[in-house]
């Protein structure tokens, strides 16, 4: 069955970058689709060119991916409210 997983930029890429570099090769060669989705505005400058990345600038990023058809079937965050709660202010 394939999944797709979004992992978190700040404190869960961004902590283990060769950490995740290694588990989006392996579940890439298992057939599987990885993304990065972060509650930032803007992606980060320092982060491998061959993983797409989501910005959802506070909104909350369940919401942000289906609202582009996209469904993830497991979450990685540090934040899990986040996943499904709105972080905007202003």
């Amino acid at each position: 069955m394939r999944q797709t997983f979004a992992i978190d930029y700040d404190n869960t890429y961004a902590a283990a970058p060769g950490v995740w570099d290694q588990f989006i090769t392996a579940a890439r060669l298992a057939g599987h689709d990885v993304l990065i989705c972060t509650g930032r505005a803007f992606a980060p400058i320092n982060l491998r060119k061959d993983v797409e990345v989501h910005c959802t600038a506070g909104q909350a990023k369940q919401d942000y991916l289906r609202s582009l058809g996209i469904g993830v079937s497991v979450w990685i965050d540090d934040d899990p409210l986040s996943i499904t709660q709105n972080d905007i202010t202003f």
